[in-house]
């Protein structure tokens, strides 16, 4: 299969038949990314509205439970108790869960994913997790899976609140994952006072012509939205911060204009 020079391969295996392959991540709407509400003035805003987070939704692979059962965890009493197709479990013994922390539980969902040499394989909640006001989503743990490991994937889950009841639904998504560096370092340093003075006077020219930078519309909620981040991030991702000087420039010339022509009326 031919793939461009922005693709990483990962490599997995599945360990018992009918378990999902993890597949890229497509914003689900309507569903867990919102409604299918256009970006029209009067519309409601929607998660999927948002370019950052609908850029970050789906940057990694999405991993699906496997098996032909649902499972939901929830927290009676102060003890975790595990239904099997609405049934709850006196015993875990043979299922994928297990508790091992008295704030957590771990599920291994039988499908092992190499790490390409030189990075680690992380692994974070759903997007549809920071979208879901039903509480009925996993909370996956963040965690690094190196290349060493050949076993398949235990991942750790905080415990649900009260009243909360966690679901594992044969093909739904309960985690992403994606490849990062291996060991990392980050250095924070000051930018120097000339970069600092370049990004304070883009940041000005956004704002006073952002209107003339993209599409602007208002919400139901009264407050006013626009698409200046998406033709931001686009242009520089053809042309760099060259590029997206232009796009500013533009939109000064523009606003320029329409103040000229309305002084003459």
């Amino acid at each position: 299969m031919q793939r461009d020079a922005n693709t990483v391969l990962l490599r997995y295996r599945v360990l018992n038949e009918g378990v999902p392959s993890p597949q890229p991540i497509r914003l689900q709407v309507p569903g867990w990314a919102g409604e299918a509400d256009k970006m029209v003035n009067g519309a409601k805003p929607q998660p999927w509205h948002c370019r950052p987070y609908s850029d970050a939704a789906v940057y990694g692979l999405e991993l699906r439970f496997p098996g032909n059962a649902e499972y939901a965890m929830s927290r009676e009493a102060g003890a975790l108790v595990l239904r099997k197709d609405g049934i709850p479990l006196p015993t875990w013994q043979g299922e994928p869960f297990g508790a091992f922390s008295p704030d957590h539980y771990g599920v291994a969902f039988c499908v092992d994913i190499e790490a390409p040499t030189g990075f680690v394989l992380r692994v974070e909640p759903h997007p549809r997790f920071y979208t879901d006001r039903t509480g009925n989503v996993p909370a996956a743990i963040p965690a690094h899976i190196g290349p060493f490991w050949t076993q398949d994937l235990f991942l750790v889950f905080k415990n649900p609140l009260p009243n909360e009841f966690h679901v594992f639904s044969p093909g739904l998504p309960y985690a992403q994952a994606f490849p990062v560096p291996d060991q990392a370092k980050f250095h924070a340093e000051l930018l120097s006072q000339r970069d600092q003075d370049a990004r304070i006077a883009r940041a000005a020219r956004v704002k006073g012509h952002y209107r003339n930078i993209g599409y602007l519309w208002r919400a139901a909620n009264e407050c006013w939205f626009d698409n200046k981040y998406k033709r931001l991030s686009r242009a520089f991702r053809v042309g760099g911060n060259a590029l997206v000087e232009k796009e500013v420039a533009r939109s000064s010339e523009r606003s320029e204009k329409e103040m000229a022509g309305s002084d003459e009326v």
